[in-house]
Order: C-alpha cells, then sequence, then structure tokens
C-alpha cells in the first residue's frame, strides 16, 4: 500500500529547460492510459511541461503549442498524446462534445491544462502536477497521485537517494 509520502512529491526546476528535462524523464516512464492534470497561474510552465512529456513520448516537442483555440491536440509518437486545454472551457459538456470521455478510455497519454476547471469530467484516478513560480527562472511543481494507478509515477520524478 502507498503512503501519502509516495503520492506527493514536491521539486523545484530551473529555466524552461529545467522543467522539460523533468517532464521528458516522466514522458519516457509513460506506457499509454495515464492522465496527468496540469494547473497553475498564467505563464507558470504548463505547456512547457507538456512538451518535456511529448519529447519523453518521443514526439517532436515543437509540434507541442498551447491548444486554447482548438481545445485538443492530439500528437503521435510512441504512444499517443492527447492535450487538452480547459482553460476556455465553460463546462464540462463542452469536452462531452468533442468526446473528451473516449480519450480516458484508450491507450494514449492525457494531459489536461487547467484540470481543476473540469475536475468532475477528469477520472479520479489520475496525476496532478500543480506547477507555480518560485521566481522569474524557477517553478516549484508537485506531483500528486489521487490514485493508485498513477502513485507509480511518483517513484519517476524523485531523484535518486544517494547509497
Amino acid at each position: 500500500m502507498n503512503t501519502s509520502a509516495e503520492r506527493d512529491f514536491v521539486v523545484e526546476t530551473t529555466g524552461d529547460e529545467g522543467t522539460r528535462r523533468l517532464a521528458a524523464r516522466l514522458g519516457a516512464a509513460l506506457a499509454g492510459g495515464e492522465v496527468l492534470g496540469l494547473d497553475g497561474p498564467l505563464g507558470a510552465g504548463k505547456t512547457t511541461f507538456t512538451k518535456g512529456l511529448a519529447e519523453g513520448l518521443g514526439i517532436d516537442p515543437r509540434e507541442v503549442t498551447s491548444p486554447t483555440f482548438l481545445l485538443l491536440h492530439e500528437l503521435t509518437g510512441r504512444v499517443t498524446l492527447y492535450h487538452l486545454d480547459a482553460y476556455r472551457v465553460g463546462d464540462a459538456e463542452e469536452l462531452h462534445e468533442i468526446g473528451g470521455r473516449d480519450l480516458f478510455r484508450g491507450d494514449a497519454v492525457v494531459v489536461v491544462e487547467w484540470a481543476e476547471r473540469v475536475d468532475g469530467f477528469l477520472p479520479a484516478d489520475r496525476l496532478a502536477v500543480d506547477l507555480d513560480h518560485v521566481d522569474e527562472d524557477s517553478r516549484r511543481i508537485r506531483f500528486r497521485a489521487t490514485g493508485p494507478e498513477h502513485a507509480r509515477l511518483i517513484a519517476v520524478v524523485k531523484p535518486e537517494e544517494a547509497p
């Protein structure tokens, strides 16, 4: 059984590159079927984080752009990545209309920016990723597994302990 410490981890990154490297390490460990909910203020690095995930999934990170106006981007790599942005979503019904529930039933990785806006729409078991500014160049990223299926991902983002 996982303890809450095994389901929750906070790390700080420096620069966009630090955030992307951390996310790429996580992306390399994803097999499909995972759901990540990204939250944080404007400019906190949600899209930068998604670029790193894409890189870890074998997708050119230059293909990742904010899907604010389209709601959904589908990117193909070793695993398909669905990148949703709920910033302009009025309610979960809009996600139903684009077949949002079906995205969670497949073998793709689903990343939802502004996840708190559609919390009730998302699967209960997911990896919540909260990004925040520490200063102009640094970010604090909190990873929280909300269920047992995503708890294994906490070990991926934690640095290895020195013996």
